[in-house]
Formats: C-alpha cells, sequence, structure tokens
C-alpha cells in the first residue's frame, strides 16, 4: 500500500485515531517502572493515534500525546533444555495498520530461555525506534515478563554494585543482554526519551503469539552469534554476526528500517568496519 493510500484509508471498524497537535514538553518520570492508577487494560489508557509529521500511527496514552506503547514478548520452545530455542516480538502499532515484527534469537553461545527472549525484545523496540524524530519523549513498554520489569526496576542496580552477582553470590543469568540493555535505557535517556516497564496480564499482551511464532524459526534461519566489538572511538559494543553477512549490505535489522551497512555504532553512525571478515552491525 502506498504512504498516500495509507491516509487515505479507511478507519477499521474496531477503533478509532486522532491526530496530535504540538504540545510542550511533559515532566517525565524518574522511574522505569509504569504504574497505572487503576489496573486497566492497555486499550483503556492508550488508544491509536496518527501523528501530521509521518505516517506512523501508534498507541498514544489519552492523557499524554508525547507517550507511546509498545507491546513486547519472548517465548522459548523447550525452556531450559540445551537445544531450546527462543523468539521475541513486537507490536507497536495496529496490526490494521503493520505486521507485528518478530525476532528469532540469535544462536550466541547462551542458553535459550524465556527470560532471553524476553530481554531481546525490548532491545531490539529501543534499538529500532526513532521516537524523538517522530515526537515522542516516553515509551512504555508493556510486557507479561515479570523477570525483565523487575530486573530493570528493583535488581539491576543492586546487580551492577555487586560486581554483576546476585544476593546469593551467583553470577547473574544474562548479563550480557542486561548489559546491552542498560546502555539502550542510557541512549535514549541521552536523546530525552523515557522508557518504562508495565507488566500485565499475557491475555492483554498482543506480541505473545508472535513471539512463539519467531521460536519456531529453524536454527538455520537465524544469526549465528553475538560476540563484543569496539567502534570508532574506542565505544564497546555487541556486535552481531548475521549468517549471510558475506552478502552485500541489505535493508536493516531496525523495525524502522534503516540501512544496516557494516557496524552502526551506539550514536547511530555507520562505520565500514570489519569483524573477522564479516560484516557486522554493531547494536
Amino acid at each position: 500500500m502506498s504512504p498516500q493510500s495509507l491516509l487515505n484509508a479507511p478507519i477499521p471498524p474496531s477503533f478509532t485515531t486522532t491526530t496530535t497537535t504540538t504540545t510542550p514538553p511533559e515532566s517525565l518520570p524518574t522511574t522505569h517502572l509504569f504504574t497505572p492508577s487503576l489496573p486497566l487494560p492497555p486499550s483503556s489508557l492508550f488508544h491509536p493515534t496518527r501523528t501530521p509529521s509521518n505516517l506512523n500511527i501508534r498507541f498514544t496514552s489519552l492523557t499524554s500525546p508525547t507517550a507511546i506503547l509498545a507491546f513486547i514478548a519472548g517465548h522459548c520452545h523447550s525452556n531450559g533444555n540445551p537445544t531450546a530455542l527462543a523468539g521475541s516480538s513486537a507490536v507497536i502499532n495496529p496490526l490494521a495498520w503493520g505486521p507485528a515484527f518478530k525476532w528469532p534469537v540469535p544462536v550466541d553461545g547462551f542458553p535459550h530461555t524465556d527470560e532471553r527472549a524476553e530481554l531481546y525484545a525490548a532491545i531490539r523496540v529501543l534499538e529500532g525506534g526513532a521516537f524523538r524524530a517522530e515526537g515522542y519523549q516516553r515509551v512504555v513498554l508493556a510486557t507479561g515478563s515479570e523477570y525483565l520489569v523487575n530486573g530493570v526496576s528493583r535488581w539491576v542496580e543492586k546487580w551492577q554494585g555487586n560486581g554483576w552477582k546476585t544476593s546469593g553470590g551467583r553470577d547473574v543469568a544474562n548479563r550480557d543482554l542486561w548489559e546491552l540493555l542498560l546502555l539502550r535505557l542510557k541512549v535514549a535517556e541521552e536523546k530525552g526519551i523515557c522508557v518504562q516497564f508495565w507488566h500485565i496480564p499475557r491475555e492483554w499482551n498482543e506480541a505473545e503469539a508472535f513471539a512463539k511464532e519467531a521460536a519456531g524459526v529453524p536454527v538455520g534461519d537465524r544469526e549465528t552469534r553475538v560476540e563484543r566489538g569496539v567502534v570508532g572511538g574506542g565505544k564497546p559494543c555487541l556486535v552481531r554476526i548475521n549468517r549471510d553477512a558475506r552478502m552485500s549490505p541489505r535493508r536493516g535489522s531496525g523495525w524502522n528500517g534503516g540501512k544496516s551497512m557494516a557496524m552502526m555504532g551506539v550514536d547511530g553512525a555507520y562505520r565500514g568496519d570489519g569483524v573477522e571478515g564479516r560484516m557486522g552491525i554493531c547494536v
């Protein structure tokens, strides 16, 4: 569907949209935990809205036009099994206007679990979202994962202060993804974006079914590993090594459709560095 026909398309009867106008900056929350005053479903707090600055439609807060919602989910088939495969997904707009995003978790040397898939979903949304360019100041990630929400809002600072050890002295599981998520949150904050996490019942989560689909992708069709690298200026990052990375650059990994050419630094700059002779994307 062309951009013009999208704008002129009839609105499905299941919902209506509104158009936002320019608003002054809101007073942003200082916590990563989103806690509604009433136990209402997302559809009662956020509604589909199209903005005049672009063709996108987002789930926008009824009380704050600069706050949007994204559903994220993770699922692992045969969770806990050494051969388990996980998948992640996100729904950032009404499905009548665009498909869900599905990401098979890379085969990266770490055991696949539900928790790892949930973390990966949050990272992928934050790496791909041009929220500030769309005029948003707050992003609420709705998830059915208590592990993710509690980790962000209660545990991760304690883990860091304890040398990435749990209160029982064990190594923190999924440390690599926790560090990457913290990096994404820092980058968002530097851009003036507050990211919050909302724990919702799984039956409210529109992304759940798509995570299960992503988990079903065969191992041969997945990115093969994630390893630590360094971009220009000595900035550390994680580098995704794609299974088909020897091919020429192609349309990118982020859901915003940006071009992925070689490595993309945390500042968004594209670089032509190679990793072991293959093209990688610094996430």
